[in-house]
């Protein structure tokens, strides 16, 4: 029960304010009397962070009204504040090791789901059911590139490109007016390390030529195209290896149309079959089976023993079990919500040959039997042609598996095992009866895959594949130390605009400003490069914001997670609740309120 009291809260994280009281405990407990003589109260620390800062501070200072003298006397406190925080930055405290982390695995909650509630559970299979390797985006980058090429008639030397797994992520924008590639924040501003024309990263001077200023109005923003699935990376790569290859030759270019081009090569590798049938040729290289932990743990034991306990399994009833612990967490999953009862229906864009070799590849490769894994859903509909599934009249058709055609009887009810194409959410919620609030579906495209459910009132769970990597980032102990580092120099330089104004800075103020400043850079930079070296977090802004990215799953996904199998995890009536503590992300830091009490 622990474990599973463990599982259902996963959002026991530290707050930057915890992260922040870490450092002053390790260095200002000792220091606190001598700060107390100086006329500074250590619990001034506990102030806000962020952009709020300067307001916060200047509440209390009224830097109006210092004259030079007072203005100089703050300023050596606040470089005294400084020094000692410095000393502090020399190692990584206790109290930070010790807090609590996120669960890489956990469910994070946007909005209350209460799953005693769910009857029917869908899935999209594309980074949903389905995760491919880093192989995939390489295979869809190269035979883009050979379409631009060989049919669109781009510069033979485009050959020469490769995919840089290192450069993209998802949740970036392309301006089509200007070429450039964009991570924007919560609020639709341009991140300052977040623009890249080409391969070029622009300075902050030259996005404001650009754009005027870093915010994004809306109609700059009609301009935008979002990359949002997991399919986004490799054509947000060959989109800026184009244009750089443009702008190197010196060649003019109109940035839209390296948009579309780029857009419609991709396009075309899924539509044409090219990349399915590289994938279903060697699905060892592309596909990743998530075999069960319990698997893993055999893994590890003498063959011997296995042989010698499979044995002893073979002659007792509950031989099936043992095979169950070779299944697949998917397949555990699906299984086990059959065994619930539950309704389950696939929801794919994707051709039926292609998810069955990939689905056979997943599921029954290791199951104990040869059942089809059609019989695990209900209901099977391939090439949906979402997001136009949920608003258009477009009818079913019932597709012959073995003919691959079409049938042109009219489709009034779902068939077991009988594979659907096409259709429409109006049909499909007039055939099954199912009623919105009692359906989730899971899905990996925050606009082709969720905002139509979650209109349709539909409960809707994010597949972020990459949330593990991201929160086992900010687990760290070396990325806690550089946050930590970040908001406390932050608030020192809170402190500093909010005692002297700009017109009446001395040269001491100006060299607090610049070491304060270049601190700052240092820290933004070590946290971007834990990340991603040219974009940094999915989630985040270097100035600790959440993305644009993370604004949209909080608009239309009730929860997220990396995996449907994380369901597994919780009781199959949990309550999930968002936590009392949120900001924006639930599985972003967090706010104790036990912190309240410490000083």
């Amino acid at each position: 029960m622990a474990a599973v009291r463990r599982s259902l809260h996963p959002f026991l994280a530290p707050s930057f304010e915890t992260l922040r009281y870490a450092f002053l405990m390790s260095s200002l407990n000792s220091q606190s009397r001598g700060f107390r003589n100086l006329g500074h109260d250590p619990g001034r620390f506990r102030r806000g962070f962020g952009g709020t800062v300067a307001s916060e501070v200047g509440t209390d200072i009224q830097p109006c009204n210092l004259d030079a003298v007072k203005a100089g006397d703050e300023i050596e406190k606040i470089r005294h504040e400084f020094e000692e925080a410095k000393r502090s930055f020399l190692k990584i405290p206790v109290a930070i090791k010790e807090m609590p982390k996120m669960n890489p695995k956990g469910i994070y909650v946007n909005k209350n789901l209460r799953l005693d509630t769910i009857q029917v559970y869908g899935f999209d299979y594309d980074y949903t059911l389905a995760h491919y390797s880093e192989n995939l985006q390489s295979l869809i980058y190269d035979l883009a590139k050979k379409h631009l090429v060989n049919e669109l008639k781009y510069p033979e030397s485009c050959l020469q490109f490769e995919y840089d797994p290192t450069f993209p992520i998802r949740g970036l924008y392309y301006d089509r007016l200007k070429g450039c590639l964009l991570k924007l924040d919560f609020f639709g501003s341009i991140e300052t390390d977040g623009c890249f024309f080409g391969r070029h990263k622009l300075s902050l001077e030259k996005i404001k030529e650009m754009y005027g200023t870093r915010h994004i109005g809306r109609d700059q923003a009609r301009g935008l195209v979002g990359l949002m699935d997991f399919f986004c990376f490799s054509e947000a790569c060959l989109i800026a290896d184009i244009v750089q290859h443009f702008v190197d030759a010196k060649l003019d270019f109109d940035a839209s149309y390296v948009y579309e081009d780029v857009n419609h090569a991709i396009q075309r590798v899924h539509r044409s079959g090219l990349a399915h049938k590289e994938i279903i040729a060697d699905p060892h290289k592309y596909l990743v089976k998530n075999v069960s932990s319990i698997s893993l743990t055999f893994s590890i034991i003498s063959m011997e023993k296995i042989v010698s306990f499979a044995i002893e399994m073979l002659q007792k009833w509950y031989f099936k079990f043992f095979v169950s612990f070779l299944q697949s967490q998917l397949l555990c999953f699906l299984k086990m919500l059959k065994q619930k009862g539950k309704k389950l229906f696939l929801l794919t864009n994707s051709p039926y040959s292609f998810v069955d070799g990939g689905m056979r590849f997943m599921l029954e490769d290791h199951s104990g039997d040869r059942n089809s894994w059609r019989e695990l859903f209900d209901v099977v509909i391939a090439q949906a042609n979402k997001p136009s599934f949920y608003t258009s009249d477009h009818p079913f058709r019932c597709y012959d598996i073995e003919k691959d055609t079409l049938a042109f009887t009219a489709v009034d009810r779902f068939i077991p095992n009988q594979v659907y194409y096409h259709g429409c959410l109006k049909s499909f919620l007039q055939i099954t009866k199912w009623k919105g609030p009692e359906v989730i579906y899971f899905g990996d495209h925050l606009f082709s895959d969720l905002r139509g459910p979650a209109k349709a009132g539909w409960r809707t769970a994010a597949i972020i594949h990459e949330l593990e990597s991201e929160i086992e980032i900010q687990n760290d102990e070396s990325y806690r130390f550089q946050q930590a580092k970040f908001h406390i120099i932050q608030e020192l330089l809170g402190k500093v605009h909010a005692t002297v104004v700009s017109s009446k800075r001395g040269t001491a103020c100006r060299a607090l400003l610049d070491e304060l400043n270049e601190q700052r850079r240092q820290c933004r930079s070590a946290m971007r490069r834990m990340f991603n070296r040219s974009f940094g977090a999915t989630f985040l802004t270097d100035t600790g914001r959440e993305s644009a990215f993370s604004y949209h799953i909080h608009q239309y996904a009730d929860v997220y997670t990396s995996k449907p199998e994380n369901f597994m995890l919780y009781p199959p009536k949990a309550w999930l609740h968002v936590p009392y503590d949120i900001k924006i992300m639930p599985h972003h830091v967090k706010v104790p309120s036990s912190l309240f009490k410490i000083w």
